[in-house]
Protein backbone atom coordinates (compact mmCIF):
# COMPACT_ATOMS: atom_id res chain seq x y z
CA UNK A 1 0.00 0.00 0.00
CA UNK A 2 2.85 2.60 0.59
CA UNK A 3 4.58 1.74 -2.51
CA UNK A 4 1.24 2.77 -4.67
CA UNK A 5 1.09 5.71 -2.38
CA UNK A 6 4.54 6.70 -3.17
CA UNK A 7 4.15 5.65 -6.59
CA UNK A 8 1.07 8.06 -7.49
CA UNK A 9 2.23 10.88 -4.72
CA UNK A 10 2.53 14.20 -7.45
CA UNK A 11 6.53 14.46 -6.69
CA UNK A 12 7.26 10.88 -7.53
CA UNK A 13 5.50 10.26 -10.62
CA UNK A 14 6.51 12.93 -13.07
CA UNK A 15 9.93 10.89 -12.36
CA UNK A 16 8.16 7.44 -13.37
CA UNK A 17 7.05 8.58 -16.63
CA UNK A 18 10.65 9.56 -17.38
CA UNK A 19 12.52 6.42 -16.31
CA UNK A 20 11.88 4.30 -19.43
CA UNK A 21 13.30 7.48 -21.86
CA UNK A 22 16.53 7.95 -19.33
CA UNK A 23 16.60 3.65 -19.72
CA UNK A 24 16.58 3.75 -23.29
CA UNK A 25 19.03 6.60 -23.35
CA UNK A 26 21.20 5.23 -21.37
CA UNK A 27 21.22 1.77 -23.12
CA UNK A 28 20.67 3.01 -27.06
CA UNK A 29 22.82 6.00 -26.82
CA UNK A 30 25.00 6.43 -24.06
CA UNK A 31 26.74 3.31 -23.76
CA UNK A 32 27.48 2.89 -27.55
CA UNK A 33 29.11 6.55 -26.86
CA UNK A 34 31.13 5.56 -24.44
CA UNK A 35 31.79 2.24 -25.98
CA UNK A 36 33.24 3.84 -29.03
CA UNK A 37 35.65 6.03 -27.11
CA UNK A 38 36.71 3.73 -25.18
CA UNK A 39 37.26 1.48 -28.62
CA UNK A 40 39.25 4.06 -30.13
CA UNK A 41 42.12 3.61 -28.45
CA UNK A 42 42.43 -0.31 -29.05
CA UNK A 43 44.27 -2.04 -31.48
CA UNK A 44 41.13 -4.89 -32.76
CA UNK A 45 41.89 -7.76 -34.10
CA UNK A 46 39.62 -10.58 -35.04
CA UNK A 47 41.12 -12.87 -32.11
CA UNK A 48 42.53 -10.21 -29.45
CA UNK A 49 42.21 -5.98 -28.74
CA UNK A 50 45.02 -4.40 -27.54
CA UNK A 51 45.45 -0.90 -25.69
CA UNK A 52 47.43 1.28 -27.95
CA UNK A 53 46.66 4.69 -26.84
CA UNK A 54 46.59 7.71 -28.91
CA UNK A 55 47.93 6.06 -31.44
CA UNK A 56 44.69 5.41 -33.48
CA UNK A 57 44.71 9.37 -33.65
CA UNK A 58 48.11 9.83 -34.78
CA UNK A 59 46.96 7.90 -37.54
CA UNK A 60 44.03 9.60 -38.22
CA UNK A 61 45.05 12.73 -38.16
CA UNK A 62 48.14 12.60 -40.78
CA UNK A 63 46.00 10.48 -42.99
CA UNK A 64 45.06 12.83 -46.13
CA UNK A 65 41.57 10.90 -46.71
CA UNK A 66 40.89 11.72 -43.47
CA UNK A 67 41.95 15.57 -43.55
CA UNK A 68 39.86 15.98 -46.95
CA UNK A 69 36.88 14.22 -45.36
CA UNK A 70 36.86 17.08 -42.25
CA UNK A 71 37.45 19.97 -45.05
CA UNK A 72 34.67 18.43 -47.26
CA UNK A 73 32.24 18.35 -44.14
CA UNK A 74 33.74 21.75 -42.60
CA UNK A 75 32.75 23.42 -46.37
CA UNK A 76 29.05 21.83 -46.53
CA UNK A 77 28.63 22.64 -43.16
CA UNK A 78 29.04 26.45 -43.97
CA UNK A 79 27.30 26.34 -47.03
CA UNK A 80 24.39 25.04 -45.24
CA UNK A 81 24.54 27.25 -42.59
CA UNK A 82 25.19 30.61 -45.14
CA UNK A 83 22.44 29.10 -47.42
CA UNK A 84 20.14 26.78 -46.67
CA UNK A 85 19.03 27.62 -43.38
CA UNK A 86 18.37 31.52 -44.21
CA UNK A 87 17.15 31.57 -47.80
CA UNK A 88 13.97 29.04 -46.41
CA UNK A 89 13.80 30.84 -43.69
CA UNK A 90 13.71 34.47 -45.48
CA UNK A 91 10.83 32.84 -47.96
CA UNK A 92 9.06 31.37 -45.10
CA UNK A 93 8.53 35.02 -43.88
CA UNK A 94 7.75 36.40 -47.16
CA UNK A 95 4.94 34.05 -47.76
CA UNK A 96 3.16 34.70 -44.01
CA UNK A 97 3.47 38.99 -45.13
CA UNK A 98 1.39 40.81 -46.96
CA UNK A 99 4.21 41.99 -49.37
CA UNK A 100 3.72 39.09 -51.76
CA UNK A 101 1.02 38.65 -54.06
CA UNK A 102 -0.82 35.44 -55.50
CA UNK A 103 1.31 33.57 -52.62
CA UNK A 104 -0.11 29.78 -53.90
CA UNK A 105 1.98 30.06 -57.14
CA UNK A 106 4.82 31.22 -55.24
CA UNK A 107 4.42 28.12 -52.39
CA UNK A 108 3.99 26.28 -55.73
CA UNK A 109 7.20 27.10 -57.42
CA UNK A 110 8.87 26.93 -53.96
CA UNK A 111 7.58 23.15 -53.41
CA UNK A 112 8.52 22.68 -56.72
CA UNK A 113 11.53 20.50 -56.34
CA UNK A 114 10.60 18.65 -53.93
CA UNK A 115 7.67 17.42 -55.85
CA UNK A 116 10.01 16.98 -59.51
CA UNK A 117 12.93 14.36 -57.63
CA UNK A 118 10.21 12.22 -56.25
CA UNK A 119 8.50 12.29 -60.24
CA UNK A 120 11.99 12.02 -61.58
CA UNK A 121 13.13 9.09 -59.39
CA UNK A 122 9.66 7.32 -60.36
CA UNK A 123 10.25 7.44 -63.63
CA UNK A 124 14.00 6.21 -63.64
CA UNK A 125 12.77 3.54 -61.20
CA UNK A 126 9.57 2.74 -63.98
CA UNK A 127 12.40 2.67 -67.14
CA UNK A 128 14.92 0.60 -65.19
CA UNK A 129 12.43 -1.86 -64.26
CA UNK A 130 10.47 -1.99 -67.74
CA UNK A 131 8.85 -5.54 -69.17
CA UNK A 132 10.75 -4.89 -72.09
CA UNK A 133 14.13 -5.81 -73.24
CA UNK A 134 15.16 -2.40 -72.65
CA UNK A 135 15.10 -2.08 -69.29
CA UNK A 136 18.34 -1.78 -67.14
CA UNK A 137 17.43 -4.97 -64.63
CA UNK A 138 16.20 -6.89 -67.65
CA UNK A 139 19.41 -6.41 -69.80
CA UNK A 140 21.56 -7.68 -66.36
CA UNK A 141 18.93 -11.00 -66.43
CA UNK A 142 19.48 -11.72 -70.19
CA UNK A 143 23.81 -10.98 -69.71
CA UNK A 144 23.14 -13.84 -66.70
CA UNK A 145 21.66 -16.14 -69.61
CA UNK A 146 18.00 -15.57 -68.32
CA UNK A 147 14.57 -14.60 -69.84
CA UNK A 148 13.05 -10.83 -69.44
CA UNK A 149 11.12 -10.84 -66.87
CA UNK A 150 7.91 -8.80 -66.32
CA UNK A 151 8.52 -6.41 -63.49
CA UNK A 152 5.66 -5.29 -63.01
CA UNK A 153 2.32 -7.08 -63.44
CA UNK A 154 -1.17 -6.22 -62.83
CA UNK A 155 -3.34 -6.99 -59.73
CA UNK A 156 -3.88 -10.37 -59.32
CA UNK A 157 -1.75 -11.27 -61.49
CA UNK A 158 2.26 -13.07 -61.39
CA UNK A 159 5.30 -12.80 -62.81
CA UNK A 160 5.51 -14.58 -66.26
Amino acid sequence: MKIKKFLYSQKVAPYVFVIPFILSFAIFWIYPLCSSVFMSFEKITPLKTSFVGIENYKKLLSDTVFQTAIKNSATYMFWTLVLLIPFPMLFAVLMDSNLVKAKGVWKAVLYMPALTSVVISGTLFRLMFTEYSTGQMNKIVMALGMEPFKWFWPAGDGPV
